[in-house]
């Protein structure tokens, strides 16, 4: 009976540590909406299904990149650094300059990236996870062109599959 007694206790300390994680994320994404509208929806528009020939969709590729180490970083790269030079999304061409959004602060950052790969997309690919501030510190050591960055977009793509 102890044992039982104990089970539940410790299955309701998850619940409720759950709950308030749960919480704490949607006040996240909440704040990552706000930063989304004021500054990434003007070319994305607010649905995140893009604009031809200027911005490509946000609604299916960011979910599967929250789901892997590699496209983690490509979103916090992209995001840090901005992308430049011809991509391929959703069968459209796109041949454009996203711009770097580095004087966001890495809390910022992770806010909207994680709106994006989770809310706004769907988190429709198994395995995403929110992309932490942790994440954008790290790659903001780095000093990336807008070309390299999509160069590595290319090989995310290729190692995922896309």
């Amino acid at each position: 009976m102890r044992t039982t007694t104990k089970y539940i206790k410790a299955c309701l300390s998850l619940v409720i540590a759950l709950g308030v994680s749960a919480g704490a994320g949607a006040q996240e994404l909440d704040a990552g909406k706000t930063i989304f509208a004021k500054n990434c929806a003007v070319c994305h528009q607010a649905s995140g299904q893009g604009q031809d020939g200027l911005a490509p969709a946000l609604t299916a590729y960011p979910a599967r990149y929250a789901s892997t180490e590699g496209g983690r970083a490509l979103l916090a790269n992209i995001a840090l650094y901005g992308l430049l030079g011809a991509i391929q999304n959703g069968g459209k061409q796109y041949n454009g300059s996203m711009p770097s959004f580095r004087t966001m602060s890495d809390e910022e950052l992770a806010g909207v990236l994680s709106y994006i790969a989770l809310d706004l997309s769907g988190g429709k690919a198994a395995g995403s996870q929110p992309i932490s501030a942790d994440e954008v510190k790290a790659r903001r050591a780095q000093n990336l062109t807008p070309t390299e960055v999509r160069h590595l977009r290319e090989q995310v793509l290729k190692d995922a599959g896309l």
